[in-house]
């Protein structure tokens, strides 16, 4: 068929909506036959003024009130830092040399992406760091909205969970229309989801609550809270997604001038940060949305002694051993050894001294680690039980995995639910030994002389082989 006459059937099809619409108006407010109707339109629409007036302004109310509520329910709970608003810089993250080395690489790029494209690259879109909690990844984010000269936007994952289906959906769209409002003002922009998996998981949303998948189907729509999946396409689409002129100007270039239209360029860097990297969609952490994977692990040894003389350079304190503290806080992520110093700190607080000395920092590890201790009564059987107890735990540990750990505290003091404690130091963290069995084999020596103190030991029958 011809596109004329099609678009002709199209105005005719209107056309005719629109009469049956002023003939069911005439007969329902007037009581006019169409014949009447027609005869006579000017009557009719002079009749039909005042409801037609009552119907605009019922139309104008409803369109504002579900505008307004959309308009309020998409507000995102994300924060802009501007430019020389934050202090925190790359010096202030210690114990992580790759990742910022990495981390700065990006930067560079994204703040000279200008450059980068003339020689024939396209910018980053953006960095996920991953790793254990505590280990940094935020502190990271920090240092690039210290660094990067450019406004940055910050938005939890959590954040686009809403009550209603598409919600999610808007405040995934206003936050980087917001991010590209700033990237066309200040030549940048960058945008950081903290805790990712929230919201770009497998399966959309994630929540705390595992309820029937059904009745979440039926309130929510199919996709959990506010959306799920929908929400995971639309920040697909966001990052990496297609990118049309805008504005009036592309439509009279288009008609007048018969021009291509300019397709806008956003420097936008998005950052991701997540301990659960093995649960996002494939798709999300593709190259061209997360093109530079860093991952923010746990403090080597020389890691762990330069943050703990960063925390310790900003307290009072006497001489600390620095070496011989990182050696003993192996597996300590920069979280823990923060709370370590803020923990000794207090104790020195409590003893009455303006300075942490070396035991501060002892009783701070072990509360970290077993908890506060707790006064206790011990009979002098008990003593001598608790004491043999753990003495056996440690000769036992050092006798069978010497070369793998040192013992650093032996305790009959309560601390949470045990009545001793001993605590070995193990000199590395990785282990090509049967250590299992070496650690089975330490926890039995206690147990053995457990049974024969209080007379419940028995003999075992060993079978003997048959032939």
């Amino acid at each position: 068929m011809d596109p004329q006459y099609r678009r002709y059937g199209r105005w005719l099809k209107r056309a005719a909506w629109i009469l049956a619409i002023y003939l069911f108006a005439a007969w329902l407010f007037m009581g006019l036959s169409p014949s009447q109707s027609i005869s006579d339109p000017e009557l009719v629409i002079s009749q039909l003024r005042p409801f037609m007036l009552q119907a605009m302004i019922l139309v104008f109310f409803i369109i504002i009130q579900f505008g307004a509520m959309f308009w309020f329910l998409s507000r995102g709970n994300d924060y802009v830092i501007y430019p020389n608003e934050y202090d925190t810089s790359f010096d202030d993250v210690r114990g992580q040399p790759a990742a910022v080395e990495s981390t700065q690489e990006v930067l560079r790029v994204f703040e000279g992406f200008k450059d980068f494209k003339q020689m024939g690259g396209y910018p980053p879109h953006g960095i996920l760091f991953e790793g254990p909690p505590g280990t940094g990844k935020t502190l990271m984010a920090k240092a690039i909205a210290g660094a990067s000269g450019v406004p940055f936007l910050f938005a939890t994952g959590s954040g686009f969970a809403a009550m209603f289906v598409g919600i999610g959906n808007l405040k995934v769209r206003r936050l980087f229309k917001k991010a590209r409002v700033m990237s066309d003002k200040y030549g940048g922009s960058v945008i950081f989801i903290d805790e990712i998996d929230a919201v770009g998981s497998r399966g959309g949303v994630t929540t705390d609550r595992s309820g029937d998948r059904s009745t979440h189907r039926i309130i929510m729509g199919g996709m959990g809270m506010g959306g799920g999946m929908g929400v995971i396409n639309e920040l697909l689409v966001q990052m990496d997604g297609f990118t049309v002129p805008r504005g009036l100007w592309r439509h009279i270039r288009r008609i007048a001038f018969r021009a291509k239209p300019k397709v806008p360029f956003y420097n936008i860097l998005v950052i991701g940060a997540t301990n659960r990297a093995a649960t996002l969609d494939a798709a999300l952490v593709r190259p061209g949305r997360f093109d530079r994977k860093i991952h923010v692990g746990l403090p080597d040894a020389e890691g762990r002694q330069d943050i703990l003389e960063y925390y310790l350079a900003k307290v009072r304190h006497e001489p600390i051993d620095y070496p011989k503290l990182s050696r003993m806080t192996v597996g300590y992520s920069p979280a823990s050894l923060k709370n370590i110093v803020n923990e000794a700190l207090l104790f020195a607080l409590q003893d009455g001294r303006d300075a942490l000395r070396w035991d501060d920092l002892w009783q701070a590890k072990l509360s970290e680690e077993i908890g506060l201790k707790q006064p206790v009564k011990y009979s002098p059987r008990e003593k001598a039980m608790v004491a043999v107890h753990e003495g056996a735990h440690a000769v036992a540990s050092y006798a069978l995995e010497r070369e793998e750990l040192q013992i650093q505290v032996i305790t009959i003091q309560k601390r949470e639910s045990a009545l001793g404690s001993s605590r070995p130091r193990r000199s590395r963290r990785c282990s090509f030994g049967p250590r299992s069995s070496s650690w089975l084999a330490s926890r039995c020596p206690s147990r053995v002389w457990s049974r024969r103190r209080s007379g419940t030991a028995r003999p075992r029958r060993v079978p003997r082989p048959t032939s």
